[in-house]
């Protein structure tokens, strides 16, 4: 979604809760991160593998559907997910994409703009997961220095970027939310 700024600070979530979250990370088995369905069709995502929740149609906001994983996130995420919505984007809107994103080590994600139908009409946030110092996000021109449990909506139709110049992988959960004047 367009707004006036690069990006706006939500908030952060509390410790306990972000080390739930990690450990449920922890514990995902390596073997069920997808690593082909976001990267093949989004070529600025090739380096990265996810935990698809809610997913849907490039052009249909409405057709949005959670995956066969999301019972096993949903007691662990919905809380947080429901918080942040009703706080700064109001009730009776809808999650149309949700997963846990991992940005391997030494590797980045390149220069875009979300252009896809439904993503001009969401709200786009970033929690990170795991992250470092040696990880640069930029959104229009400015760097984004984003810390472990802060809650960060950036203006996903300005040109961003991510590189990771850490040893270590960046894990954030992503989603994208249509308010309820947008569905």
């Amino acid at each position: 979604m367009d707004f006036e700024a690069n990006y706006r600070e939500l908030g952060e979530i509390p410790p306990d809760e972000l080390a739930r979250i990690k450990q449920a990370v922890a514990d995902w088995p390596a073997e069920d991160w997808d690593s082909q369905t976001r990267q093949r069709e989004f070529r600025a995502h090739e380096y990265t593998s996810a935990i698809i929740l809610c997913f849907g149609p490039d052009d249909d906001i409405g057709a949005a559907r959670f995956t066969s994983a999301w019972p096993h996130w949903q007691a662990l995420l919905n809380p947080l997910l429901q918080r942040i919505t009703r706080t700064h984007f109001g009730d009776g809107g809808m999650i149309v994409r949700l997963m846990i994103v991992r940005l391997y080590a030494g590797e980045k994600v390149a220069p875009h703009i979300d252009d896809l139908p439904v993503l001009h009409r969401t709200h786009r946030v970033h929690i990170p997961i795991q992250t470092s110092k040696s990880i640069v996000f930029v959104v229009g021109n400015e760097v984004v220095r984003m810390r472990e449990g802060q809650i960060v909506e950036i203006n996903n139709q300005r040109e961003h970027f991510v590189v990771n110049a850490s040893k270590s992988d960046r894990i954030h959960l992503v989603f994208d939310y249509a308010a309820a004047d947008e569905l």
